[in-house]
């Protein structure tokens, strides 16, 4: 009887392995087999780490050894190996150490972490809900429902702040983007629908028809432009996944998020350059500047580096830029599922 039931619950584990996906739909685990040894490597170097949960996160507006910024920050490493070992899980490298690893962060951050719905803090936590989804098959159904229950609190919470005001800068950006992923992470129909309607009403309201943003008005700087675009491209993924195309919807202005993407082309391959912050309206970039944190000068394409790996998943002909941003083909290790 007892090797009955330990076959089936093999059998199990074997058909939720299959089963497993990443957020954006994705499956092809070649690439990632093509760098076992980098992967293996750091699963080796992770798997002894204890996870470092904390009750809350603050980096929003404060600056490095304020506060609890740096405290924040190396909590925060816990979501790359979240997503990494996840992603080594998937692929079948050192299935149960990585998948062993991944479990047991994510239930220790649902145990200790408050939500303070302040997208600019909670906007690492993309990856929580990214590795969340590729280990959900081989999770036991008591702990999907604590974790599903723990999301959609969040979720929730966050559709709620969402009601009650009309931001158009790039924190609304973050917050479509966590009530995207939080949505179907915990395949919640009410919450999917609900931002894509914020989606569609972000991009009228954030980018205009030419392609240029808000925040690049108001901050005078590429960098608010990326941080305004990389969140709505995330989300775009996310529905891609589901089989919605929101990367080319026009708004009845005409701006769409692929705009965005071509009206920065030009800054990314130094056809053009900007001087960053130069005439921001903002005092908290010039503290910024003042510190020493480099918010000023030209313009440097790699800090767009994420957003263009990112958005070549929805568009092949920015593969080209996104190369330009590192000079490299190597890609990411966050899109090799869907490349």
């Amino acid at each position: 009887m007892r090797i009955l039931v330990t076959i089936s619950l093999l059998l199990t584990m074997l058909v939720d392995f299959a089963n497993a996906k990443d957020i954006y739909g994705c499956d092809n685990t070649s690439k990632i087999e093509a760098r076992q040894s980098e992967f293996k490597s750091y699963v080796d170097r992770n798997i002894k780490r204890k996870p470092n949960p904390l009750t809350s996160l603050h980096t929003e507006g404060t600056l490095p050894h304020h506060g609890i910024y740096d405290e924040s920050v190396n909590a925060e490493k816990d979501f790359d190996i979240m997503l990494l070992m996840s992603l080594s899980w998937l692929a079948g490298i050192d299935k149960n150490n990585s998948f062993d690893v991944v479990r047991k962060y994510i239930l220790a951050w649902v145990e200790v972490y408050q939500p303070n719905f302040n997208p600019i803090d909670e906007t690492v936590f993309d990856k929580f809900f990214q590795a969340y989804y590729i280990i959900k098959p081989g999770l036991k159904k008591s702990e999907m429902e604590r974790i599903d229950a723990f999301i959609s609190f969040w979720g929730y919470g966050y559709l709620k702040k969402l009601s009650k005001q009309s931001s158009n800068d790039n924190w609304q950006s973050h917050r479509i983007k966590l009530l995207t992923l939080m949505s179907v992470a915990i395949h919640d129909e009410k919450l999917y629908n609900a931002a894509s309607k914020l989606f569609k009403k972000q991009i009228y309201n954030n980018i205009y028809s030419d392609g240029h943003t808000i925040d690049f008005d108001k901050r005078d700087a590429l960098e608010y432009t990326i941080y305004d675009l990389l969140p709505l491209v995330q989300s775009a993924l996310v529905a891609k996944g589901q089989g919605d195309d929101w990367y080319s919807w026009e708004s009845q202005s005409g701006s769409s998020l692929k705009k965005g993407l071509y009206w920065l082309n030009p800054y990314i391959t130094k056809a053009k350059t900007h001087y960053e912050f130069s005439n921001t309206t903002q005092e908290f970039d010039r503290v910024r500047k003042n510190a020493g944190l480099g918010y000023s000068g030209v313009f440097l394409p790699k800090s767009a580096s994420d957003l263009y790996w990112s958005a070549q998943l929805l568009d092949k002909n920015l593969l080209k830029i996104a190369v330009y941003t590192n000079n490299s083909m190597h890609a990411p290790s966050f899109t090799l599922l869907c490349n």
